[in-house]
Parts: C-alpha cells; sequence; structure tokens
C-alpha cells in the first residue's frame, strides 16, 4: 500500500474505509493492471471486498459523504480514464464469487466469471450457457451488459438480480422489471451495485453441452486473445453486416494510433502492443467509426465502455461532430 494523493476524501473517512476492508485498499493503483486492454489512470481508492457486511457498509459510507463509487469487475470491456478514477474502485471476490444450483436453479455472486459458470453448469448437466464459454468478464457485469455470443445472451436466463442501494441496503428486481436488449440493459440505472444474480437453466446432456460449448470456442479463434484486448469494439449494427466485416472493408486491420492497434486478425478487436494510453484507445475507436460512417453511412455503436475520471459512462460523439 502506498500513500494516497489528495482524492477528496477525508482522513477519518478513509479510516472507516480501511477498518471495514481490514486494509485491503491500495491507493493511486494504475487501472492498467485491472483492465484487459491494459490501459486507465490510477484508481484513487481501490477496494478489493469479500463479504457482503463490508460492501454494504462501504456503498453506504460512500453514500453519506456523497463519494462517488464504482464496481469494475474484471475490466473486459472497459476503458477508464487516464486521469483514473476519483472515489472508492471496488473490485468483488470472496463471497461473491459463490454458486449455488438447485434443480436447473441458478444463484451466483456478480463476482463469478461467465467462463467458469458456464463449466460449472455443464458440470451439473444443465443448458443454456454454453455461449459463455470463453467471454470474458464477470456475472455482474455480464447482466449489466447483457453479454452474450451467437444471438445468445445472458439476459434471457435471467430471473431475479440481486442489488445494493445507495444506503447500502440489499433488495432484489425480478424479471418482470428488468430490460434486456442487445449487449444493454436497464441493470446499471436499477440500483448501486449488482450482488447476486438468479436465473433458469434447462436440463441436458454433458455431451451435447460440451458440444456445443466447443463450437463456440471455435468460432472464436479468429480473436485476439494472445494480446491485450477489450473484446468486441462495437456493437453489430442492426440490419447490416458485422461491425468485424465493416470494418475490415475500410481496409483497417493494422491501423494505428500509439500502442493501439486495429487486431490484423479481427477488425473489430483494437490491441494494446505496450503500454497504450486510453486517449489513444479513444482516438483509433473514432478513426474507425467515422471511416464505417464515411463508407457506409453506418453509425457504429461501442460495445466497449469509456469511463469518465468521476466513474460516469461517457458515449462517443457522432461521426460527423468527431
Amino acid at each position: 500500500m502506498t500513500a494516497a494523493r489528495d482524492n477528496g476524501i477525508s482522513g477519518e473517512v478513509m479510516s472507516e474505509i480501511m477498518a471495514f476492508l481490514e486494509g485491503r485498499v491500495l491507493f493511486d493503483e494504475p487501472l492498467s493492471r485491472h483492465t484487459y486492454i491494459g490501459a486507465g489512470g490510477p484508481a484513487s481508492v481501490l477496494c478489493r471486498v469479500k463479504e457482503r457486511k463490508a460492501l454494504s457498509g462501504l456503498v453506504a459510507l460512500a453514500g453519506r459523504n456523497g463519494i462517488p463509487l464504482v464496481t469494475l469487475g474484471m475490466g473486459s470491456n472497459v476503458l477508464p480514464s487516464d486521469e483514473g478514477l476519483a472515489g472508492v474502485i471496488v473490485i468483488l471476490n470472496g463471497e461473491f464469487g459463490r454458486i449455488e444450483i438447485k434443480e436447473g436453479a441458478v444463484k451466483a455472486g456478480a463476482a463469478v466469471r461467465l467462463s467458469v459458470l458456464a463449466e460449472r453448469a455443464m458440470r451439473e448437466e444443465l443448458s443454456g450457457l454454453e455461449f459463455a464459454q470463453g467471454i470474458p468478464g464477470t456475472l455482474g457485469g455480464g447482466v449489466i451488459g447483457n453479454a452474450g455470443a451467437g444471438g445468445e445472451s445472458v439476459g434471457a436466463l435471467v430471473s431475479e438480480i440481486g442489488f445494493l442501494d445507495e444506503k447500502g441496503s440489499p433488495f432484489s428486481v425480478s424479471r418482470e422489471s428488468l430490460r434486456f436488449s442487445y449487449r444493454s440493459s436497464n441493470a446499471r440505472s436499477l440500483g448501486k451495485v449488482v450482488t447476486d444474480v438468479s436465473m433458469t437453466l434447462a436440463k441436458g446432456s454433458r455431451q451435447a453441452i460440451a458440444a456445443k460449448m466447443k463450437d463456440f470456442a471455435d468460432k472464436r479463434k479468429d480473436q485476439p486473445l494472445d494480446a491485450p484486448n477489450a473484446g468486441c469494439i462495437f456493437k453489430n449494427p442492426e440490419g447490416h453486416p458485422p461491425a468485424g466485416m465493416l470494418l475490415d472493408q475500410c481496409g483497417l486491420k493494422g491501423l494505428r494510433v500509439g500502442s493501439f492497434e486495429v487486431s490484423p486478425r479481427h477488425a473489430n478487436f483494437i490491441v494494446n502492443r505496450g503500454g497504450g494510453t486510453t486517449a489513444h484507445a479513444v482516438e483509433l475507436i473514432l478513426k474507425m467509426r467515422r471511416e464505417v460512417y464515411a463508407k457506409f453511412g453506418v453509425v457504429l455503436e461501442t460495445e466497449v465502455v469509456m469511463l469518465d475520471s468521476g466513474g460516469r459512462v461517457v458515449p462517443l460523439p457522432e461521426p460527423a461532430a468527431c
């Protein structure tokens, strides 16, 4: 642990945070160490939280003191500001990594990796999560972004999501109040932190489930899994060819800004060739978007999430204004 810079959090509040988390706190921690793409400035205060009681206390403390609080997950589709993130950044583990399965009903913590949950479901001979094999990221992030592949998604399986509110109190939202669409949901607006997710899976043959998982894995072989990346940059536009195909037809493979490069293997991925900044990544993303708009008149929407220094999701400007 290093000494903290001036982060707007009083010494008294910091002492409370340290007490809640038994010292599991890092100051000025480079977010490049906690994002798949390897970019992002320092987190003022980064906390690893493994107990529900500690998380409730931390959320309540942040709420009372007007301190921004952001859960990071595994950072698989996130581009944090180069200025870093103010306030408190939370990474969940411990209790939030538990999986409970009974008669096809699954309840899993927000920190459970999607790929781990898919493997566990296969062992239990439960079908529905085969598409999640190989998807980086956690279940919490997966329901917020409605992670999916091949026309299947997490949202189609969810029956209930557990949250904490601004005061750190737990509550649940049932299927009827949840709204899922392509790579999006209303989960981010419903509560402060996702704590757990319940879903219903169908009984299936372990052999058939494994075969389907292998099929999804084979389809990912053209993705640049050997270099730091944030997954697909753009959503596939409705009524048009996939984003990767449009980008490829614009001849963008290999295009670079700083240390970031459009993957020569798959044009809807950008890879960090070493020490890249979020500013360079965003500049490259804007160039990709402009080229597709100029050639095809299609406005690509980002699948990757960009965060400003306050932890707020920020959209890209429209192509005509870039």
